[in-house]
């Protein structure tokens, strides 16, 4: 696995979702699809409500898009 000093070239994404719940996870919570290129600094993020697959997958397609 490269680490972040190994990525000298845009294009290369790092991307992370975050759950922002405290300490449950239970309940009404905000997930955020982060997005963002090492080599440039770039970042973009997306509010997703739900865990699935579909959600997730068209959140990727809207930061692709920005």
């Amino acid at each position: 696995m490269k680490g972040w000093e190994d990525h000298h070239e845009p294009g290369w994404p790092q991307i992370d979702k975050l759950a922002h719940c405290g300490a449950r996870i239970q309940g009404p919570l905000l997930r955020i699809l982060m997005a963002t290129v090492i080599a440039t600094g770039w970042n973009e993020s997306v509010p997703i409500q739900l865990n699935y697959g579909g959600v997730v997958f068209k959140a990727l397609q809207l930061i692709r898009r920005q």
